[in-house]
């Protein structure tokens, strides 16, 4: 069989062996002198210099669901210096509808199931489609020479370019069954599991800026972010059609017609990847019609 084991070229074949940003360096920055333990006694939260912060600060009684938007109703409930990943992880990521569509799309009742032969997905796969997800988009709610943002940047995009074929392969979900694509369907399913894991210590360094008033829950709608669909579900499958005469054609369609299969990127041709042409986020990315995200942690000095 072709497709032995799955895992294609490109990054994800194994595990993470870039290691954790575990020596993030402390930044100053001018108007944010006092800085925040995770909440322990005796210490006093540091006071974001922005404007609406994600959760509230306060009362959250008179804050309506356009104010905090697309975050749900349950966010008001927390305080931003005692966040922890585990609740950004299992409550919040991504928010409802947020890039990722709420239902699976139904399975066609005739679709070009002759393409997805083993040979055909390896030769696919040969292409390493997914290799303009490996490079992070430029920061929309931040300043990309922040310093204080500087680990979090730095450790995105090491884990883009180690797992970015486990997120296209999350809103690219071949619909294969039987024992002769048992293999391949394990290690795609690993491939998920452990690039789950490895965001936690990115999402590690957004609670530090969380708790030293530098960001808040908002810095997750980045633009730079990309997240998975809910797991067991079917919601990333796709069906090439009728009048595809390859999977590469049959996936520059969808790319087209679905532009949330890509995270909105702009789509690339394999010339253009081989060429190493940068990708960039369309307008079309829910970011750009929050209002409140723009340049939110950049302080003005």
């Amino acid at each position: 069989m072709a497709v032995s084991g799955g895992s294609g070229p490109g990054p994800g074949n194994s595990g993470d062996s870039s290691g954790d940003d575990s020596s993030t360096s402390s930044s100053s920055r001018a108007s944010s002198s006092s800085t925040a333990s995770s909440g322990s006694a005796g210490s006093s939260p540091a006071v974001p210099f922005f404007s609406p912060v994600i959760p509230p600060a306060g009362t959250p009684s008179g804050w309506r669901q356009p104010r905090y938007a697309p975050w749900p109703k349950r966010v008001r409930r927390l305080r931003l210096h005692l966040i922890t990943v585990q609740e950004l992880r299992t409550l919040f990521l991504p928010p409802p509808g947020w890039i990722i569509p709420r239902h699976a799309p139904p399975e066609p009742s005739n679709w070009n199931r002759a393409l997805v032969t083993p040979a055909n997905v390896e030769a696919l796969y040969a292409t390493q489609p997914w290799r303009y997800l490996a490079q992070a988009a430029e920061a929309y709610l931040f300043a990309s020479g922040d310093a204080a943002f500087r680990p979090f940047s730095r450790r995105l995009q090491r884990h883009l370019e180690h797992w970015a074929q486990a997120y296209w392969e999350s809103t690219h979900e071949l619909h294969v069954q039987g024992a002769t694509w048992k293999r391949w369907r394990t290690a795609r399913n690993s491939r998920r599991s452990h690039a789950g894991n490895r965001l936690n210590s990115l999402l590690q360094l957004a609670v530090g800026l969380f708790q030293q008033g530098l960001a808040d829950m908002d810095l997750l709608l980045d633009p730079m972010m990309l997240y998975f669909p809910p797991a067991h579900t079917s919601i990333g499958r796709w069906y090439p059609g009728l009048q595809h005469a390859t999977l590469q054609a049959a996936l520059d369609d969808i790319d087209a017609q679905e532009p949330w299969r890509r995270f909105y990127r702009t789509p690339l041709t394999v010339a253009a990847m081989d060429a190493h042409v940068r990708c960039r986020v369309t307008r079309d990315h829910p970011a750009f019609h929050v209002p409140r995200l723009a340049d939110k942690f950049v302080q003005q000095v």
